[in-house]
Parts: C-alpha cells; sequence; structure tokens
C-alpha cells in the first residue's frame, strides 16, 4: 500500500486503530476471492465422478415418477477462446444458454439434466458465465479434447449404455449455438424437439438446420438424437473402438446424418417442420436466397431466417469469420431476437454492443458498434443550450446527398442523414450545424424535411441566394455558396469554431468535444487560430499509393490495388487516418475549425483563391486558403492527434469506416466505394474482378479489386 516501510510505520503510528482496520479488510477480501475460486475450481467434478452424479439424479427422478419421456440429457461443449472469434459471440452464447438452464428447475414438467464440457475448466475465461448455482448441472474439464463432436462421443462413452437409455432424449450444443430464442422459462422450449421424437417414432436425429453442403445433413452446433440413435452412432465413430478407426478420416458432422439414414431413421429440422411445413427431410434440399450463390447450400447464409422458427442458429465459428458468409438480414434478426430476450431476462447481463467479427480486426470494429450504440441514448435537443464556445458546422450539400444519390444506388450511400446522426452521438451538445444547398438545383424543399425529422434544433438550414448558387463546376466547387454561408455564420457570436464540410463527411462522436477542448499553445498561451482533426480520407490511400508506386518504379496496375490499404491496416489500427497538413493536398476541408474572429479579421474567403492562372488546381481553394492563412497570414495552428476511432472526422466515402462497418470497400482507380457483401455477391463470379484475392482463404475480404481483365475495361465496371 505504502512506497516503502517508515511511511508504513509513520501512518501506524499515526492511525493506530486505522491501520489493522484496513489490514483486515484487506485479509478479507483476500479470503473471499480464494474461497470464490476454491467453490469454481469445487464446480468441476473429475470424470470419474460423472456417472455416480447423474446416476443420483435419475434416483430423483425415479423418486418423483418422472416419465423416461419426459426426461432429457444436454451435453455442451464450451472450448477455449480463439482468436478469429468473437468473445461478444462466444460470451453471449454462453450467457444465453446458461440463463436458459438456471431457469429450468425441478419444477418443469419437462426435466432435463445439463453436463457442461469445458476445455480448460476454470480456467477457460468463458467459465464464469455459467450456471454455477444450478442443481441440475454438473461441469467437466474437458482438456483433452478439442473437437466438440468427438468430446460429446467421449461424455457418451463414460456415461455408459445403461444411464443414457434412461433419458428419453439427449441434446448435443458447442459454444456456437445461440439460443434458445423461446419459451425459455422452465425448460418449455424442451418441447419442440421431444414432440418430433413422440410424432415421428422413425426420426433419429433433429435439429435446427439440415444443411445440404457436402452432403445433406443435421448441422451439429446444436442437434438431439434418441438415447439408442446416440449410442448406435456414437460407437461406430468412437476413436478407441474398431469402427471409429475404421472411419476417422470420414467428416463426422455429415457422417452422423448418413449413417442414421442407412440405418434406417429419418432427419428433421425445426426450420423446415415450422417454414416448409415438412416434418421429416426427405432428401430434397431447399435453397432460399442467401448472401452470396457460393455459400447457398449452407443455410447459415440464408436471409429471412427467423431465430424463432430455427430456435437455435449457428452464431460463430467458421462461418462467422468470413465476412459475407451471414445475410445481412439474419445478423440482424439475430441482434434484434437477442435483444428481445435481454429485455425479459435482464440479469442477463449481455456484452453490448456485440460486435460479431473477431481476429485481428475485432478492435476496429468494437470501436465503430460503440459509436453506432450511441444512437440508443441520443435525444434531440429541442431548447437552446447556451453557451459562447461552440462548433459551429457549414454543411455544404445539394441533390445527390438526399433521394437522388440513393435511388439506383448500388453502392452504400453517405448522406445528408447519416451525416445528421453522427453529429447527434456527438458527446458535446455545444455544436450547431448549418445546412446550405451549393447548386443551382432543386434540394432545399427535401432538406428541410429531412432535417425535421430528427426534431432537434442544432440542425438548421441556411437559405443561401440562388444569385450566390451557380451550377457546378470543378473550378467553383461549391466555394461562391460556401462563402455566403460564411459570411452569415461569422455574425453567430455563439460560434467559437467555425468549419466547413460535406454532406457525405461522417464525425466520431468525439471530434466537437476535442475542438472545445482545445488548449492555449505557443510561448503566448494562446489558444491557436485554426485546429486540424484528424481524419481518414481515400485521398490519403492514393497518395500511398502513389509513393509505393514510385518506390517500386512500376505504374498503376490491377494488382497494385487493395494491398497497400490492408497492409496498411493490419500495421496500424486506424490505416491512412491522419491529422491533416496545413498545405495544398494535404488538407481536406472537413478537417479544418477555425476560430471565428480570427477569420473576420483576417477577412480572406476561399472565392479570393479562384483566379485559374494563379491557383492552377481545380476544386483545391481548401489547401490554397490554409496555405495563404499559414505562410502569408501567421495564423497559429494544433494538430490534434488521433486517440480512437471516435476521435476522427470520415471523408465519405472513407475505407476505414466503411471496413470498420464490416463492409467491402472498391478499390478501382477511377471511382473507390463502399460495398455491402450482398452487393459483392452479387457480382460473382463475373470475371473481371479478383475473386482468386478476393475470397483468399482466411482473408480479411474487405477490398474488392478488378481482374486483369477487369483493368482493361475499368470504365465499363464503375460502380455507384
Amino acid at each position: 500500500f505504502f512506497s516503502n516501510s517508515l511511511i508504513r510505520t509513520v501512518q501506524c503510528h499515526r492511525l493506530q486503530l486505522l491501520c489493522p482496520m484496513v489490514q483486515m479488510r484487506v485479509v478479507s477480501i483476500a479470503l473471499l476471492c480464494a474461497s470464490l475460486w476454491r467453490a469454481v475450481l469445487a464446480a468441476f467434478m473429475v470424470e470419474s465422478d460423472l456417472q455416480l452424479t447423474v446416476l443420483k439424479e435419475l434416483a430423483k427422478l425415479e423418486e418423483s415418477k418422472i416419465p423416461v419421456d419426459r426426461r432429457s440429457l444436454a451435453i455442451y461443449f464450451l472450448d477455449r477462446p480463439h482468436e478469429e472469434n468473437s468473445p461478444d459471440v462466444v460470451g453471449n452464447n454462453v450467457k444465453l444458454f446458461a440463463s436458459a438452464v438456471a431457469a429450468h428447475d425441478e419444477k418443469a414438467d419437462h426435466r432435463a439434466f445439463y453436463i457442461f464440457c469445458v476445455v480448460g475448466g476454470a480456467k477457460n475465461p468463458m467459465s464464469k458465465f455459467l450456471p454455477q448455482n444450478a442443481a441440475n448441472v454438473v461441469f467437466l474439464d474437458a482438456s483433452n479434447n478439442h473437437n466438440d463432436l468427438l468430446a460429446h462421443i467421449h461424455t457418451i462413452t463414460v456415461l455408459g449404455d445403461n444411464i443414457v437409455t434412461k433419458f428419453g432424449s439427449v441434446m448435443f450444443l458447442n459454444q456456437d449455438a445461440r439460443g434458445p430464442f423461446e419459451n425459455r422459462l422452465q425448460g418449455k422450449w424442451w418441447q419442440r424437439i421431444v414432440s418430433v421424437f413422440k410424432e415421428n417414432p422413425t426420426v433419429g436425429i433433429v435439429g435446427p438446420m439440415i444443411s445440404c453442403e457436402i452432403n445433406p445433413h443435421v448441422q451439429t452446433h446444436a442437434f438431439a438424437m434418441r438415447p439408442e440413435v446416440a449410442l448406435e452412432l456414437f460407437h461406430e465413430f468412437n476413436p478407441r473402438r474398431i469402427a471409429g478407426k475404421r472411419n476417422k478420416n470420414r467428416h463426422i458432422e455429415t457422417s452422423f446424418s448418413e449413417e442414421a439414414v442407412k440405418l434406417g431413421y429419418g432427419l428433421t429440422s425445426l426450420y423446415y417442420q415450422r417454414q416448409f411445413n415438412r416434418t421429416v427431410f426427405s432428401g430434397e434440399c431447399v435453397n432460399p436466397e442467401g448472401n452470396t450463390a457460393f455459400h447457398r447450400s449452407n443455410p447459415t447464409s440464408w436471409c429471412n431466417v427467423s431465430p424463432q422458427d430455427a430456435l437455435f442458429l449457428r452464431y460463430g465459428g467458421h462461418p462467422l469469420q468470413i465476412k459475407g458468409f451471414y445475410c445481412q438480414d439474419t445478423l440482424t434478426k439475430i441482434a434484434q431476437a437477442t435483444e428481445q430476450i435481454e429485455l425479459a431476462e435482464p440479469s442477463l447481463k449481455l456484452i453490448q454492443p456485440e460486435t460479431v467479427y473477431g481476429g485481428h480486426f475485432y478492435p476496429l470494429h468494437k470501436e465503430f458498434n460503440m459509436e453506432i450504440n450511441r444512437d440508443r441514448s441520443v435525444r434531440s435537443v429541442t431548447t437552446a443550450v447556451p453557451s459562447d464556445n461552440k462548433v459551429c458546422l457549414l454543411v455544404r450539400t445539394f441533390s445527390m446527398h438526399g433521394k437522388a444519390g440513393q435511388e439506383k444506388a448500388r453502392a452504400i450511400v453517405y448522406d445528408v442523414k447519416k451525416l445528421a446522426l453522427s453529429l447527434l452521438r456527438q458527446t458535446s451538445p455545444h455544436w450547431e450545424a448549418y445546412f446550405f444547398v451549393t447548386d443551382d438545383q432543386p434540394f432545399d424543399g427535401e432538406l428541410q424535411e429531412i432535417l425535421k425529422t430528427f426534431g432537434d434544433i442544432r440542425l438548421k438550414f441556411l437559405a443561401v441566394d440562388k444569385k450566390f448558387r451557380p451550377a457546378y463546376t470543378v473550378r467553383d466547387a461549391g466555394y461562391t455558396a460556401t462563402d455566403e454561408a460564411l459570411r452569415f455564420v461569422q455574425t453567430q457570436a455563439q460560434c467559437k469554431w467555425l468549419s466547413v464540410t460535406n454532406g457525405d463527411n461522417l464525425y466520431g462522436s468525439e471530434v466537437f468535444a476535442n475542438i472545445l477542448n482545445t488548449k492555449p499553445v505557443g510561448t503566448q498561451n494562446k489558444l491557436p487560430d485554426f485546429v486540424l482533426s484528424p481524419m481518414d480520407s481515400r485521398n490519403y490511400a492514393d497518395q500511398d499509393y502513389g509513393r509505393k508506386r514510385n518506390a517500386l518504379g512500376v505504374g498503376d496496375s490491377w494488382d497494385r490495388r487493395c494491398w497497400p490499404l490492408q497492409e496498411e491496416l493490419v500495421r496500424a489500427r486506424y490505416g491512412y487516418a491522419m491529422t491533416p497538413f496545413p498545405n495544398l493536398g494535404g488538407l481536406d476541408l472537413a478537417g479544418l475549425f477555425m476560430d471565428r474572429k480570427k477569420f473576420i479579421e483576417t477577412n480572406v474567403y476561399f472565392s479570393a483563391f479562384g483566379d485559374e492562372k494563379k491557383y492552377p488546381c481545380p476544386g483545391c481553394q481548401d489547401g490554397y486558403f490554409i496555405t495563404e492563412m499559414v505562410q502569408g497570414k501567421g495564423w497559429s495552428m494544433h494538430r490534434a492527434p488521433i486517440v480512437q476511432f471516435n476521435s476522427l472526422i470520415f471523408h465519405g466515402p472513407s475505407p476505414l469506416y466503411c471496413i470498420a462497418s464490416g463492409n467491402v470497400w472498391y478499390d478501382h482507380p477511377g471511382k473507390t466505394v463502399c460495398l455491402s457483401h450482398s452487393e459483392v455477391g452479387k457480382l460473382h463470379p463475373d470475371d473481371r474482378y479478383d475473386w482468386d484475392h478476393f475470397l483468399t482463404l482466411h482473408g480479411p475480404r474487405n477490398c474488392l479489386r478488378m481482374s486483369q481483365k477487369g483493368y482493361a475495361e475499368m470504365a465499363k465496371i464503375i460502380i455507384t
């Protein structure tokens, strides 16, 4: 507690009563932690005690006169966490099942006993989510098993035939199973399973889904068997038996179903039963719409899947490691169903927001999800927030930032609505945003309607006279209207900082707070005249591409796309994101926050840099402006550092924002855009795209480029 013994002696001399009390408290806490750890360790029994424990449970069932068809055995395999899997998903899967187990006690009409086989035992970090206090549960250390099906076979072998046959059904699950999604109290969800066996004597295996990938089979993340079927099949694949050694090279998941059918047993899918009215699988596969054609035979990739209809869904493991395998619609339905359970069972304390992708990009996806999760707590501001220290944003818009941009768009569109949402997420309430139209096209009415839908007085429409709104040209680039908007906003005394942005940019939730917390700089200890905020821009990627090509002495080509971006994202979490530099080519307008009073004092506007002969770069008024302010006017500055994802501005479309959201960056030399995995699936197998690169085994699947053939026809495959 203290840095040295002398201090301890002095303190104890002065606080003769306090020190012993503190020591006793520390000892008590240590003893409590030790006892809790011993309790957790004690919860895991040795394998040799399993038979006796289950026999005692069976004796209770016999004493209560519970018939065999109202008894079930469940064996749950929990592997050690793997880096490739999201800890959020695995943790929530375990919590959801554990909560249903804890809610299933001896008062239930249908009784069940649960065996949790945990790799690593109490040392497995997910073991803390198990139902430690449930009476109908045992925990085994399964350190020697890393395959769920082999672990199930081993557990059944340890139990023995006499015990297994005293249950009416046996269910097997692993940590990739999410559910049950309905009838979670008192084990009522078991009725979906046991009713199949009661009503269909020939059915031997029932599961949520039947996959037709490789061969038709019941998926094994969650499946149930009649006990005699389990014993017969598991003997065939027990590696310690002669038959198991003979079958050691077979694919166990598909072989279970194959052998069951050979033995005359039927297969049933709970989902087929509800959705297609097919109680017993006929051998005819159904192939509903999948996210991509190359995954459609596996129902894990299907769209519009109701979690309740399946009861359990596979949510994790290899399919979730492959971006684009799951249909976004199904991911949304799983998230919604999970949220409904959490609302009904608040003690669950699920990991929220839940990040579905693990691996190297997990921290980036997590930060993105935390940003989006702020939407849950956003409240519209309806009364003025008094302050003379606000960020005032001037938002340049045109018709493509509204409905016109959404119509027939194949790429993910970043528009005024998404920008407004990112502003409402700001942790600081001290800001105002003035939206105005920059060209001669009619967008004023639609823009006002969009802003009204948010009901927040900080989102303001600014009417710019049409004489300052010429038709768009690359040379003017909307700066005539921008200057007129600046003339108005500079009169607003509440505005400390002024910034100009476009209607397709997005803002991390801490951007404005960071600007408002800017500290004095320089020997004069004054606030800087302007602040440059860190941001991500596709232009930064293009600039680095150019540097790398020059270093290699090569030109642009089809195989030079994507890899620099992917390489940079592995090297640095935020890829090419950086704080801009105050020069031509080093600044995007959105990253500049100017002191309002200094701007008024200087009295220089962007249109001053429109002369084509003097300023040859078209549309580069922002770069010319800041260069003049620093070199000609002596403005002081502060380049704010990157803190986290929420400290960044995203120049739309942003490669970092696109990839952080789990989507795909289309790296076209003429027009880079962000695509959903569903849209990428529609492009397959067009050979103008480099599928060998995109579908690389264990690859990130976050960047799509053209093939050599596509590069020769690049003008024909621009996606908007």
